[in-house]
């Protein structure tokens, strides 16, 4: 196992919150359940992803349902909300995130 590069990339993540992210990004477009998009945000959290994208009618904070679920992670993980997709997609680009 420690030659595998996913194991030799995690046991060395630093334990503090403000350390260095992975560069992976998610966009969640039109997601209806506020509590799906908290347990978004909890996972970007775990696997230290670089930013979400919200999009279209996707909750995004200050929202109740969203922040219960999350467990405090909305203020740890970096995020931006856009009513329209596209403009969404735009600004992954110039962040520099290749679309899969």
């Amino acid at each position: 196992m420690e030659q595998d590069p996913l194991h030799a990339m995690w046991k060395d993540r630093p334990e503090d919150p403000e350390g260095s992210r992975t560069p992976v990004a998610a966009l969640l477009d039109n997601i209806r359940s506020a509590q799906n998009v908290g347990d978004m945000f909890r996972s970007a959290d775990a696997l230290r992803l670089s930013r979400l994208y919200l999009a279209g009618i996707s909750a995004f904070p200050p929202n109740g349902k969203l922040e219960k679920t999350a467990l405090g992670t909305t203020a740890s993980v970096p995020w931006e909300h856009h009513l329209r997709v596209f403009d969404a997609v735009a600004r992954a680009r110039e962040d520099g995130f290749a679309l899969v």
